[in-house]
């Protein structure tokens, strides 16, 4: 399941009133596969939608306000949604470059130089969101878009963890591991939408 971090607020819905969220605010479809089910949400500005539905049975700390019936008819219902939404798994990545995306990447940033960790889009994007995923404390992960000058920071187990930009037309980034960070490797999800 994705962690969004601490930054954005996030609002859990059921699917029924997930889906009216969405039709209204028109944002992008996602999702996200566990052993347990599926992650469904999108992001408007600073907020995050959020809806699960599981594949098997219902947690019994859930039934009491979610019964196993309701979620296998929101199940059932979902699945038809599926050409619609964007599965991160799905998404195809470039061999000739392995930083390219069409919309999502989880990266693993090793290194402290913007040199080594450029990740770029096949389109310009208007909205982009990184947060550091698993990160510990003093974990730091800094983005330019250029690849020269530092634009910004993400500081793990902090309000800063994530960050979204909206209306910053761009088609790359470029992410280093601050070298003080006590982690030597840090993941990063990367996402970008139209």
């Amino acid at each position: 399941m994705v962690n969004f971090g601490s930054s954005f607020n996030i609002r859990e819905r059921r699917w029924t009133d997930f889906k009216e969220e969405l039709s209204i605010r028109g944002g992008d479809l996602q999702y996200d596969t566990s052993d347990d089910g599926y992650q469904i949400y999108f992001v408007d500005r600073s907020e995050i939608f959020n809806c699960i539905i599981y594949t098997g049975s219902v947690p019994s700390t859930i039934t009491q306000f979610y019964s196993q019936e309701q979620n296998d008819a929101d199940k059932e219902q979902f699945v038809g949604y599926l050409n619609d939404a964007v599965k991160p798994a799905q998404l195809s990545f470039s061999t000739a470059n392995p930083g390219l995306i069409d919309s999502f990447n989880r990266v693993s940033v090793t290194t402290d130089s913007f040199n080594d960790m450029e990740i770029a889009w096949t389109f310009t994007a208007n909205h982009i969101l990184l947060s550091m995923e698993g990160a510990v404390s003093g974990d730091t992960i800094e983005y330019s878009f250029d690849g020269v000058t530092l634009h910004g920071d993400m500081k793990g187990r902090t309000s800063s963890e994530a960050i979204s930009y909206d209306n910053r037309l761009r088609s790359k980034i470029w992410l280093r591991r601050n070298a003080s960070s006590p982690s030597a490797s840090i993941i990063v999800r990367v996402e970008a939408w139209r």
